[in-house]
C-alpha cells in the first residue's frame, strides 16, 4: 500500500502535465502528439492504481478505503481529462493528415482522433462531461459492491458428504 501511494504522486504529476494542454491539443502538431503521448502514459500509470485498488477491496470488501480512493481518482482522471475528448474531435480528417506529415508519430494515432470525431453527436458539452465523470460513481459503481458485499457476508452453509463437510 505504500508503494502504491508513493507512486501515485508520479500519476498525478503526469496528469498536471496533461492538464497544462488544456485548450492547446489542436494548436499543432507537436502539441497533438505531445497530449497523446501524455494521455497514453497517463492511462498506463492510471490502470496500475486504479486495479491494485480494485484488487484490494475484492480480497477483503472491509477494506472500504482502497474501494473509496479507487472510485475517487477514477472520476478524478475521467473528469480532469475530458478536455481531451472534445478537442480531439475538433481535428478534422485534412488537419490531422497535414499534422501526421509533420510529424510522422502521430498517425498510430489516426483511429483516436477519427473516433472521437465520430463520437461527436454523442458527446455533452466540457462543463456537462465534467460533472458527469465527477458523478460517475455514485451513479454506477454502487451495484457491483452491493452485489460483492452480499456474496462474502451471505453463510451458504455446508453440506455433509461421504467425503467430509463442503463449504457451500
Amino acid at each position: 500500500p505504500e508503494a502504491e501511494k508513493s507512486e501515485r504522486a508520479k500519476f498525478y504529476a503526469t496528469l498536471k502535465e496533461l492538464e497544462r494542454l488544456k485548450g492547446k491539443v489542436a494548436a499543432s502538431a507537436d502539441q497533438l502528439l505531445r497530449a497523446l503521448q501524455l494521455n497514453d502514459q497517463l492511462q498506463l500509470q492510471f490502470t496500475r492504481h486504479y486495479i491494485y485498488l480494485y484488487l484490494r477491496y475484492a480480497v477483503n470488501t472491509k477494506d472500504e478505503d482502497s474501494r473509496d480512493t479507487q472510485q475517487k481518482i477514477g472520476a478524478e482522471v475521467s473528469q480532469r481529462t475530458s478536455f481531451l475528448q472534445q478537442e480531439l474531435m475538433k481535428i478534422d480528417a485534412r488537419t490531422f493528415d497535414r499534422f501526421a506529415a509533420r510529424r510522422p508519430a502521430l498517425k498510430p494515432y489516426r483511429f483516436a482522433v477519427e473516433n472521437s470525431r465520430r463520437l461527436k453527436p454523442h458527446t455533452l458539452s466540457l462543463k456537462e462531461e465534467e460533472l458527469l465523470s465527477a458523478l460517475g460513481p455514485l451513479m454506477t459503481e454502487w451495484q457491483s459492491e452491493l452485489y460483492q458485499k452480499a456474496l462474502d457476508r451471505t453463510q451458504f452453509g455446508k453440506v455433509r458428504t461421504t467425503g467430509g463437510e463442503l463449504d457451500v
